[in-house]
């Protein structure tokens, strides 16, 4: 699908893709979210559920595992967009393999009950103090590296 279809996907981002070589393959808007599978040049299709968190608002954004069918792949990633008044948006690519390894920020709430497996999430929190500390998951440094 053409990136000028994409009229709900911030432009930020299609233009981080630009800059990076990759292109929108899919996009499929969702109400979670929207689904994009991102291309590269050499052919590769990364899986990413783009996610708008207003830190002004809440620190939290939980995805549901059900969204990627209970599995945690290389190739799945959530972009978070976080928002915070007089501050330009800045845009976060978290690959699901985090949740492998839980720590503070990035939390994988297990439901123990087969009955209240569809509750199971994912779980990001973000802090302003700890943005430094998240940089390493800026989207133009995971798309960096995934060249």
């Amino acid at each position: 699908m053409e990136q000028s279809k994409n009229s709900a996907l911030n432009p930020s981002i299609i233009k981080l893709l630009d800059e990076h070589n990759f292109w929108v393959h899919k996009f499929r808007a969702e109400k979670n979210g929207n689904r994009v599978f991102i291309k590269s040049e050499k052919g590769r299709v990364q899986e990413c559920l783009v996610r708008r968190l207003d830190l002004d608002q809440t620190n939290s954004l939980k995805t549901l595992k059900s969204d990627f069918d209970y599995k945690i792949t290389a190739n799945r990633w959530i972009i978070v967009e976080l928002v915070m008044e007089k501050v330009n948006p800045l845009f976060f690519m978290v690959p699901l393999t985090v949740f492998n390894s839980p720590t503070n920020w990035f939390i994988d709430n297990e439901q123990p009950s087969k009955l209240h497996n569809h509750m199971s999430n994912w779980e990001i929190k973000i802090y302003q103090k700890a943005l430094p500390e998240m940089s390493g998951y800026l989207m133009e440094k995971s798309l960096k590296n995934l060249v």
